[in-house]
């Protein structure tokens, strides 16, 4: 998922630009859905971020920061 989002996040400007020709372009709706798209995109970032925090940490301490490394997994779905 956090792959996609990047990959879309990189080629949004781009498709704006070719639907702009189109006659059923709304600026409005393409406002919408990269507030929407931005927020998606920082919300993989920092649970990615808290994830792999996770895991450093339960390499490191063992069985307590596994659990809180599962839960910040699980609060992504």
């Amino acid at each position: 998922g956090g792959f996609a989002a990047g990959g879309a996040f990189l080629t949004g400007e781009p498709a704006e630009d070719v639907l702009k020709s189109t006659p059923a372009f709304s600026e409005k709706l393409v406002s919408e859905h990269e507030l929407a798209a931005g927020f998606g995109l920082w919300s993989t970032v920092i649970t990615a971020c808290v994830a792999a925090g996770g895991l450093y940490l339960s390499r490191k301490k063992g069985v307590y920061a596994f659990c809180v490394s599962t839960a910040s997994l699980q609060g992504s779905h």
